[in-house]
């Protein structure tokens, strides 16, 4: 289930913005692993999909945010359906998980490695994910310690299901 992101210009100002947004909503969707929102609906309590994650791109001109899973073909309605109730679940609006989120985020950060290989490629990574702007990673923690119930609740609200896309692969498998 992908939403698109409409982005008129390729500033790498409007660009970073919305990456930044995807990237909020990411943590907001997947913090915690198996108790996030996304795993424990899907995956914990209704069985349905061997793995779920967020999905996002961000490029000059648009891109998209969304969910995506692994199941078996049979479970592709409930999954549409369990999607739907994620993006209704309270706990996206907890202050204790946005409390959780924050502590996890900044010491995922803060405890980054030192490997020059490992830090080139994150680096890279974040130079092509937020449209050719770097940041480091104390601006990150500054930015992730202003961020509020009332921000997530706007990121959320730009989640509309009317123009949410559905695509479905099918596999190769006999199932």
């Amino acid at each position: 289930m992908l939403f698109p992101i409409k982005i008129n210009k390729g500033e790498t100002s409007a660009m970073t913005e919305v990456a930044q947004t995807c990237a909020l909503l990411d943590a907001v969707f997947e913090h915690g692993g198996m108790t996030s929102p996304l795993m424990r609906i899907l995956r914990e309590e209704r069985q349905l999909v061997y793995g779920c994650s967020t999905s996002w791109n961000v490029c000059a001109g648009g891109g998209y945010f969304g969910f995506k899973a692994t199941a078996k073909k049979e479970n592709v309605e409930a999954i549409i359906k369990a999607f739907h109730d994620v993006l209704k679940d309270p706990s996206l609006r907890s202050h204790d998980r946005l409390a959780d989120m924050k502590s996890g985020l900044i010491a995922e950060t803060e405890m980054m490695p030192l490997d020059p290989d490992e830090f080139r490629q994150k680096a890279t990574n974040q130079f092509i994910n937020f449209g050719g702007a770097m940041q480091s990673s104390q601006m990150m923690i500054e930015r992730l310690n202003k961020v509020t119930i009332d921000d997530i609740d706007a990121r959320l609200s730009t989640l509309n299901l009317n123009d949410a896309r559905l695509i479905v692969f099918k596999g190769m498998g006999k199932s």
